[in-house]
């Protein structure tokens, strides 16, 4: 046997002793240690033992490998935890924790605050390693039996100032299921990020705290209350302008609400018909044109007018409950209570009969 043979087997017999223990800690025979001293193995050699795996089997099955993977001709050739399974479970990683300091038996609770779990990527700069990245999971909330309320946070690093801190979080998932994003915008569709794009120039930065993109005119986004067909708000995308297809709608009913047929004006849509535009001018149509077969207004009593002043100057109402008849034209209206109707402006100082 070869001195690299010797000392992989006395490393796999010190991993089944360390393995099988309680508690992972073994009390390792005088022998072993010697023959580990004597090939070498507490030496940097130890390292060398790379082609050849460390197994944890039981029976017939092979549950995890560490392995060089590099040796097996895989990308990175760097050692890696392997984890097999050949079953209806996935494969299985768990961190465990509780306050105990002795974790043999029993256990203590965990408390509010406490990480759980943490995987970091960690990058050379030249100089030393830099953790850039961090996915960790903390306790969120007072602990209860069966209830280890829970969190999930993204941390990353930058340029300028490597490692992890507070102010470096990127995403958070809290207990209650509600995500967090912290200096940064959210984009969502295939034109934010790697999707991947056709070219790099659809590679773009979210603009906005909230960006949707769709690839095609359709609802980008809804408001509604759980089980209900109506009653709630949605937007809309269009491809370009359009004076029948609402942006702004409403949730059973997506084909009435506010249009955007050119810059600066807004249209007012009722299923997929333009009714009424205003203008960058201030300009209203009716029914897509500037002249209207008829406009209604609805009547109005005398004493619920709007003051006749400068403000209202222009105000058209039409009066149901005029005192006296109107017998002239631009005849002062000043008392209601009455039986006649007629239409009235507002020209400044007082509300005249036309």
């Amino acid at each position: 046997m070869t001195s690299h043979d010797s000392r992989l087997d006395i490393l796999k017999q010190i991993g089944r002793r360390i393995w099988a223990a309680p508690g992972g800690v073994a009390v390792l025979p005088a022998g072993l240690l010697l023959a580990a001293y004597a090939t070498g193995l507490f030496q940097s050699e130890i390292a060398r033992a790379q082609d050849e795996p460390i197994v944890r089997r039981e029976g017939t099955l092979t549950y995890t490998t560490i392995q060089n993977n590099g040796g097996k001709k895989q990308v990175g050739g760097n050692y890696a935890a392997l984890q097999f399974s050949n079953d209806a479970s996935s494969a299985f990683y768990g961190c465990y924790k509780n306050r105990k300091a002795d974790k043999r038996s029993g256990g203590a609770t965990v408390l509010a605050g406490d990480d759980l779990c943490e995987v970091q990527a960690n990058g050379w700069d030249g100089a030393t390693y830099n953790t850039s990245g961090t996915l960790n999971f903390a306790v969120d909330g007072p602990v209860g039996r069966n209830a280890v309320p829970t969190n999930f946070a993204v941390w990353l690093g930058t340029a300028k100032d490597s490692g992890i801190s507070r102010n470096q979080l990127g995403f958070l998932i809290d207990q209650h299921s509600n995500a967090y994003f912290r200096n940064g915008n959210v984009g969502i569709g295939s034109i934010f990020g790697y999707n991947p794009p056709a070219t790099y120039d659809e590679k773009r930065a979210p603009p906005f705290p909230l960006t949707i993109a769709t690839q095609k005119p359709s609802a980008a986004l809804a408001a509604f209350q759980a089980g209900q067909s109506t009653g709630g708000a949605q937007i809309n995308t269009e491809n370009g302008y359009s004076a029948s297809h609402p942006i702004y709608g409403f949730w059973g009913d997506p084909t009435t609400g506010l249009g955007h047929s050119a810059a600066g004006t807004v249209n007012i849509i009722a299923a997929e018909r333009e009714v009424a535009r205003f203008d960058a001018k201030g300009t209203m149509q009716i029914a897509g044109t500037a002249e209207s077969e008829a406009v209604r207004l609805r009547p109005i009593r005398y004493a619920s007018l709007p003051a006749c002043d400068a403000a209202n100057a222009g105000t058209v109402a039409y009066v149901a409950d005029i005192l006296k008849p109107v017998t002239a034209w631009r005849q002062r209206i000043n008392a209601g209570g009455g039986k006649y109707s007629a239409f009235i402006a507002c020209d400044g100082e007082g509300w005249h009969a036309f």
